[in-house]
Formats: C-alpha cells, structure tokens, sequence
C-alpha cells in the first residue's frame, strides 16, 4: 500500500462520528525518472483511458538546455510512447489537451532565444508535430479546444482565440488579473470562465464573450507572498447543472498559520460568491487543481503541514523530499479530510473506469470505491439523523 490517509478534519453527527484513519491499496504505481532535472506540470486523461501528459526534462535528448517533453501510457501506466521537442536552448511545456481529432495540443514557454516565447503545439495521436506557433507573450499557460475547433488560449497577462491551425482570431489584454492566467474553460454558451493570480489578488475569476468581451470579472482576497511557485495556484472547475464555478487559489485567509488553500463556489451569472473556506495546517499548504467528484469537489497540491515519513509496512518505502502531496475531498455536506504522499502534484482527473487519478513525475491510480465507502457512510448518518428527527416529532405529537 503506498497511500496513508490522514484525517484533517472530522464531522461530529448527533448519532454518531467517523474519525478514521485507514491505507488503501493503489491500481498502479508508476514514476519516470531520467537524469537532470524534471518538472510534470499537466497530465490528462486520453479517450482510450490512459495519459498523456507534458512538461520540462533537463540534460534529456541532446536538445539543450531544457526541452519540451510529451508522454503517452497506457490505462496500466505503460510508457506507448515519449517525445522531447526543443532547439540548443530552453524551452518546457505547461498544459496539455487531447483534442476532438485524437490528438494533442501542447502550451508552454519556448525557447530561450527566440522572443516572444509563448507558444502552442498540435501534435497528432503519435506525437508527431502538425504545426507550432508562438505569440506575443513570455509564457503561454493553458490552451482549450472550442465546440467549433478553435482553441482558446491563456498567455501570460492575455487572453486569445486562433482558428484550427493557430492563427490568431482575437486577442485581448487582461494584465489587470493579475500575469499568471492558469485556467479556462467554455460554458455552454460559448462564453468563456477564466481564473488568474497576483496584482494584489490571491485569485481573480473572470467571465467572458465568445469574442473576449468581458461579463464580470470579480477580485478575491487581498494577496499572498509568492514563494516556492506559489503563483502556479489558480484553477476552476465549473458545475453547470448548479450553474457555479469552484475554484481554488493561495491564501493567508483562514487563520490556520503560513500559506493556506482558499475555495469559494461562485455564481456563474455574476460572480457573486455562494461560500467560501480556507483550509491547511500549521506549516504552508499549496492548491493545484480541483475538479468535480461525486458528491462534492477533490482538490490535489501539497502540503508541509502533514508529512508522511517512510513505513515499509504500508508501502511507502521512498522518500521523495521537500512537500509531500495532498488530496482533499471536498463533500456538499461539508466533510473535508485530507491525503498525505510523497511528491508534489500536479493534476488531478476522474476516469471513466471509475478510479481516481493523481500526478506529478509519478502516477497514482487510487480505486474510486474507497472513496465511496465514506460517502455511502455520511448519507447513511444523515438519513439516520433525519429518521431521528421524525421519531421525536412522532413522539411529541403522539404524547404532548
């Protein structure tokens, strides 16, 4: 067993409480390591239900400096195949996407040499480059494939839309968000929900026209330091059938001590906030992403406040260093706890085949009827509670 759940905090239900602590075993294990420095900034799940995922290797391939590397596996965490791309000098790459045709497009930070060095890739099911372009911006952060097949992209202070081969159909400047634009996506209408950080913010969240017109843009919080790629913390997810958008960023919020995890829920119409939380430990707590989950919201980054030490009798029998990783599952009836590993990670995404899966330089596959054990056990105790509740109002009717 290679996981170790540590209980952050408990719910205390009027017939009973679960405050337990328990291991689970993982579907699969898997951590690619080559020389040289290396940095898993986005993975994805593919159609066929495996991965693809990209970032930075350094000293791999003969490229350069830092190159651009793009891999492939299997649902099993088989390597199908891995691909660097780059010049002599540095390059990485920061978000990746399957996209409607079985390929790939990739968005990072282009070579060192050249300026600008935002760019976007498509690569076909193969990795193969079908075309590359860069745009007038130092980073480019997250690229999204339209309904129509445009893609809808978020460089550093910009937001932009090019046509099915790249060329630029508009673009628009949203530097007052703050520079770090991490995250996107298109409702249904085609308008656009856009996260960022810094300018004094610990995130903005912005909603957009199809042609990059702004509907509201709103600020939150009142900012954060930035150490140890706090900045990289900024990411939504968007709930249509409730007509919201969670999302979750850096904080000092929260009173908990050092760097904390905000997560609000927001009104898709206006931006208007519905709650907020801020979460984390004695020490600093990082948000990386957060996406749907059944019942609620599953948040992975990492976490100072809760380290996990190495015991061969559950599994963990290699110390990653610095941060350990962090899960939370984040319910609607407000039951929150936590996951201690052993990297920082980076994405995290529900399968198809019903497993839950989280990553950084490794994959992690934790199978999802563990965690709906526990949800199963507080619908339990909630239907008791209101059977409880009937009894006594039985009874007072019964016997005034």
């Amino acid at each position: 067993m290679i996981n170790k759940f540590i209980n952050l905090i408990f719910l205390s239900f009027i017939l009973f409480s679960i405050t337990q602590v328990n291991s689970q075993d993982n579907t699969f294990f898997r951590k690619y390591n080559l020389g040289g420095m290396q940095g898993g900034l986005q993975l994805a799940v593919t159609s066929d239900g495996g991965f693809i995922a990209t970032g930075q290797h350094e000293e791999n391939g003969g490229n350069g400096e830092c190159d651009i590397y793009v891999y492939r596996v299997d649902l099993c965490g088989n390597i199908v195949w891995f691909k660097l791309y780059g010049t002599d000098s540095q390059e990485g790459g920061k978000s990746i996407k399957q996209t409607s045709d079985g390929g790939f497009i990739v968005s990072g930070l282009g070579p060192l040499s050249l300026s600008p060095r935002a760019f976007n890739m498509k690569l076909d099911p193969n990795g193969n480059i079908e075309w590359a372009k860069r745009y007038p911006s130092e980073w480019m952060f997250y690229s999204h494939e339209a309904t129509n097949g445009d893609f809808i992209s978020l460089a550093q202070n910009s937001l932009f839309r090019s046509d099915a081969v790249g060329n630029v159909l508009w673009r628009k400047s949203i530097g007052f968000m703050g520079n770090m634009n991490l995250w996107l996506d298109e409702l249904s209408n085609g308008d656009i929900i856009v996260t960022s950080t810094g300018n004094g913010s610990d995130i903005y969240v912005g909603r957009f026209t199809s042609i990059g017109e702004p509907v509201w843009i709103k600020k939150y919080g009142s900012g954060y330091s930035d150490s140890d790629h706090t900045t990289w913390s900024a990411k939504g997810v968007v709930n249509s059938i409730e007509n919201s958008v969670c999302v979750t960023s850096p904080s000092y919020l929260g009173s908990q001590g050092g760097e904390n995890i905000l997560v609000m829920k927001l009104n898709l119409t206006d931006g208007s906030l519905i709650w907020s939380k801020a979460v984390g430990g004695p020490a600093s707590d990082q948000s990386r992403d957060i996406q749907l989950f059944p019942g609620g919201y599953a948040i992975a980054g990492n976490t100072a406040s809760y380290p996990v030490a190495i015991n061969p009798s559950a599994g963990i029998i290699q110390n990653f260093g610095e941060r350990d990783a962090l899960l939370l599952r984040w319910m609607r009836m407000e039951m929150k706890f936590g996951l201690g590993h052993m990297v920082e990670m980076k994405e995290i995404k529900q399968l198809e085949c019903n497993i839950i899966q989280i990553t950084g330089l490794l994959l992690l596959h934790i199978p999802l009827h563990q965690y709906l054990g526990t949800l199963i056990l507080v619908w339990i105790h909630y239907l008791l509670k209101q059977i409880a509740w009937v009894l006594l109002l039985a009874k007072l009717i019964l016997h005034p």
